[in-house]
């Protein structure tokens, strides 16, 4: 579709529709309804698929729910590939919250099992202590690795504790009036220049509270044009309201670097 998943996934939020992570008992090889929140289904989760996300099932129906992560190794018999994306799209939180633990323990079943016969037996008590993965770390997982999306919230929510306070957020925007200087920052969603060249640029970012539709004029793109091309931006610019829309002519552009940069892939772009 023209916006990508992350962006569908916030406007269901704010219609109080809510995503939560895939579920190895739970959910199904599509996307579910279960007590009115939409699970993920494994077809989406990288490496996995349609293919295997029935396979999947098929165990579960035969041999009733996984009991651990080792038992979903010994049954389905998963690439080790499939079975990390899993695990890092939380897949398993629900039997094994220590996704640090799930990996190793996977990894674990894995070697020994690996052109052997499968027995009926478990090596868990030989798993060690583990610190788990940060909220932050499972965030980019789940955007970079393995999703494609955050289920639980925004990655603007995690960057926003450490941006400096007049830094507005996309919903503050709206509520102020046309002509008033702001700088926001958000993800960039979908870039347009219907006119080509010589027109003016259309980029629509969004943070934890909505979306925003920034007008570059040639002469700020032909300026800003690298930190332009970045995932993450911060823009300074005059609010334009006008035939009940709102938006913003932007002056100033500035990237935001995080950890594993990329990790919302590209955004949808027209030029």
């Amino acid at each position: 579709g023209f916006y990508p998943l992350e962006t569908i996934k916030e406007d269901a939020k704010r219609h109080n529709v809510f995503f939560i992570n895939p579920n190895i008992n739970l959910g199904d090889t599509r996307c579910i309804i279960k007590d009115n929140k939409i699970i993920i289904g494994f077809k989406f989760v990288k490496y996995v698929g349609e293919q295997t996300g029935e396979t999947i099932v098929k165990e579960r129906d035969r041999g009733g729910p996984y009991l651990s992560v080792g038992d979903f190794v010994r049954r389905t018999s998963l690439s080790s590939k499939a079975i990390e994306s899993l695990v890092k799209s939380g897949a398993f939180d629900q039997i094994e919250s220590n996704r640090r633990i799930a990996l190793w323990t996977a990894g674990l079943y894995q070697r020994r099992f690996r052109d052997q016969m499968v027995l009926p037996f478990s090596f868990d008590y030989n798993v060690p202590e583990m610190k788990d993965f940060t909220n932050y770390e499972k965030m980019l997982f789940e955007y970079s690795e393995t999703l494609g999306i955050y289920p639980n919230g925004h990655i603007m929510k995690f960057l926003r504790t450490k941006l400096k306070s007049h830094i507005v957020s996309v919903s503050k925007v709206y509520s102020m009036n046309d002509g008033v200087e702001v700088v926001v920052a958000g993800v960039t969603v979908v870039r347009q220049r219907p006119r080509g060249k010589d027109g003016a640029v259309f980029i629509t970012i969004s943070d934890e509270s909505g979306n925003l539709q920034l007008i570059v004029w040639p002469s700020v793109y032909d300026k800003f044009r690298l930190a332009l091309r970045n995932s993450i931006i911060l823009v300074q610019g005059v609010i334009s309201k006008q035939n009940k829309t709102t938006n913003l002519i932007v002056s100033y552009v500035k990237p935001i670097p995080i950890r594993n940069y990329n990790i919302l892939g590209k955004s949808h772009d027209w030029h």
